[in-house]
């Protein structure tokens, strides 16, 4: 079964640990559009939304640039890892990848894409049919 502390290390190994501030960026924005908020960049992947969340409050940019990745990690299981059922994937790579894809654009929308890929009904929850259906691919 899939490992959680792998898929975490594969996706930060995409995302990358460096502060970054782009101002194109809805994600580095607290209000979450350019130009709506205060501009304080991402890191680990983390958006000024993602970060207010685990903080409880609108954040800074020291805050963003002081984040760990203990932080991000506890964000991370709840958020992204246990909605995807991550440790009852057969495979390391599909969980990684599929933790990926949930991150980057969404974890429903993410199963949804698998469920199509897979032809099973798209429910956009990781149900036992797409588990098993994810699991019995070779």
């Amino acid at each position: 079964m899939a490992d959680k502390i792998q898929a975490i290390k594969y996706m930060m190994s995409i995302e990358g640990d460096e502060w970054e501030l782009s101002p194109k960026d809805n994600g580095t924005w607290t209000g979450g559009e350019v130009d709506l908020g205060e501009n304080i960049g991402t890191k680990f992947g983390i958006t000024a939304q993602d970060l207010a969340k685990i903080l409880g409050r609108t954040p800074t940019i020291d805050d963003m640039k002081n984040l760990t990745i203990d932080k991000v990690v506890s964000f991370l299981e709840p958020t992204y890892l246990i909605p995807i059922r991550i440790t009852e994937i057969k495979s390391q790579d599909k969980a990684n990848k599929l933790a990926e894809s949930g991150y980057n654009g969404g974890v429903k929308t993410a199963i949804g894409m698998i469920q199509e890929a897979l032809g099973v009904p798209i429910t956009r929850k990781m149900d036992d049919i797409t588990l098993t259906a994810l699991n019995n691919l070779s």
